[in-house]
């Protein structure tokens, strides 16, 4: 799938992601944090551009997304 194919860092996003509070959805700093305890060193501005990539909104977007 084409999951297989990402690197450790996008999947990892994408697990953070699917699994957040609905009401408080992350922000990149915060995947940035929360990767960072995984002892992946990635940084906030990264993140946005895979994020950007991946076709997933920011943080504020995928709240209203959620809402609807």
């Amino acid at each position: 799938s084409l999951h297989d194919a990402l690197p450790i860092f996008q999947k990892s996003i994408l697990l953070l992601i699917a699994k957040e509070n609905t009401s408080f959805p992350y922000s990149d700093y915060e995947l940035h944090m929360l990767l960072k305890k995984q002892n992946i060193s990635i940084s906030r501005r990264t993140i946005n551009k895979y994020r950007k990539i991946m076709g997933i909104e920011n943080s504020y977007k995928r709240k209203e997304e959620y809402q609807l």
